[in-house]
């Protein structure tokens, strides 16, 4: 019985990597850009949509917005700008300068939001003023912006290189995002803002952004306040996803198919995974709880804490695109279990790094106070690498689980009760002012 089960297994296993080999292989369609088109329709559909009509996030027809009309529809204030990078990189960023209850942007403290791995600035503000941190900290006075990072739904651009053809559009991972994309927006937002500093809030890749930042960069930690690490991606001494472990068991196969492929962006959003994420995830799909099985073995299992009627919503929001060379840098820090820059082989390593093994990012520069938050039921980032992470870190204030067993990758953004478990505390860490929060964690 046990050989049945475990073949059975194999046999999942298999096919669910040729699933994956084959979304990779088409996701890049040597023609116009349905990325690029996605972006445009959504643009133009947001910006010519009605004053005042109702927003219903779990309408069969409803459409994906653009982020400015989205939370213009719940009734705040939404800004865009573009910044360029020194490298030639055109990335949004977008503003929540205020809310109903608390308008103007005078003198208000700054808190910049993050995006993790195949998001964008959406998944912060999908669920709306009261379930939402963006829509929170907006209310009780804080200047929300929130970034992007080259290649994803708001930053296709490029003042010389074309998404759908120059494969040198795709050559970054999160250092570039880090050192170049994070950087830009943090000075502009700065300088804008006539403030000294920002309160940064990761969420996944977004953690692992503000330490490769703030590691290489280090006049940056006089930039930033406190760092909000949510689901902190650096250190994976433990690796309990069985899905994570099947692929980077098959890594050096994936990465010669993607090679071969000519795959260099993965899983951009586009019309056609929007229908299918609706037809295949809606309240009305027979497939639905085969799609919450598949998302519970990337992210870990919490049912309780998933709004099954807004998952086909979130998906028109989600994936948002990433460079294929952002994740096999991934792979390579889960597999080494350190973390370490981009390793391009020996040759190019020592032509980059002038050593043969790609530098260690320097964690004890990370001098900026730092509150980690982690979920017990998050097999993606598990809790043993969050705790062996804060002991690396020179100026950790915090580590706190959110107090629910299952709490897994995904419901840092979306959980059924996230104003509760989790928000309400940040909240409370962001607000007080921060002698009042070393005092009242005991670390003075």
């Amino acid at each position: 019985m046990e050989i049945f089960y475990y073949t059975v297994d194999m046999k999942f296993r298999i096919a669910l990597l040729l699933v994956l080999v084959y979304v990779i292989e088409v996701s890049l369609r040597r023609i116009e850009s349905a990325a690029e088109i996605f972006d445009r329709e959504r643009y133009e559909r947001s910006r010519n949509r009605p004053k005042g009509k109702p927003f219903n996030p779990v309408a069969n027809d409803e459409k994906a917005l653009d982020f400015v009309a989205l939370v213009n529809a719940f009734g705040y204030p939404a800004e865009e700008y573009t910044v360029k990078t020194i490298d030639g990189y055109k990335i949004r960023i977008h503003r929540i300068p205020g809310s109903p209850s608390n308008l103007g942007t005078r003198g208000k403290p700054v808190v910049f939001m993050q995006h993790g791995l195949l998001a964008s600035s959406d998944s912060w503000v999908l669920m709306g003023p009261t379930h939402d941190l963006a829509y929170m900290l907006a209310d009780v006075g804080f200047d929300v912006w929130l970034g992007n990072t080259r290649g994803n739904t708001y930053s296709r651009k490029h003042v010389s290189l074309s998404p759908d053809y120059d494969e040198d559009f795709w050559r970054y991972s999160f250092h570039e995002i880090a050192l170049y994309d994070i950087t830009t927006a943090i000075d502009y937002i700065l300088q804008l803002t006539n403030q000294r500093q920002i309160i940064y809030i990761g969420h996944s890749m977004g953690t692992t952004i503000s330490y490769v930042l703030l590691s290489e960069k280090p006049e940056y930690n006089d930039k930033i306040k406190l760092v909000i690490s949510l689901a902190p991606a650096a250190i994976w001494h433990n690796r309990s996803n069985e899905i994570t472990n099947f692929l980077l068991d098959h890594a050096d196969k994936i990465r010669d198919i993607i090679k071969k492929g000519k795959i260099y962006e993965l899983l951009p959003l586009t019309n056609s995974l929007v229908e299918f994420g609706r037809k295949i995830c809606g309240n009305s799909s027979p497939y639905q709880k085969l799609c919450l099985k598949l998302q519970s073995l990337f992210v870990g299992d919490n049912l309780e804490q998933t709004n099954t009627s807004l998952v086909a919503h979130t998906l028109q929001y989600l994936p948002a695109g990433i460079s294929a060379h952002t994740v096999d840098h991934y792979s390579q820090v889960v597999q080494s279990g350190h973390f370490k820059m981009f390793d391009y082989g020996i040759v190019e390593n020592f032509k980059i790094y002038k050593q043969i093994h790609p530098p260690l990012y320097n964690l004890s520069n990370i001098v900026a106070p730092i509150a980690i938050l982690y979920g017990n039921g998050d097999t993606l980032i598990p809790a043993e690498n969050a705790v062996q992470l804060s002991k690396m870190l020179p100026n950790v204030l915090t580590i706190e689980t959110v107090p629910d067993g299952k709490f897994n990758h995904l419901d840092f953004l979306f959980a059924r009760d996230l104003k509760i478990l989790l928000n309400d505390r940040l909240v409370e860490i962001i607000e007080a002012p921060l002698e009042e929060f070393l005092l009242k964690n005991h670390l003075l």
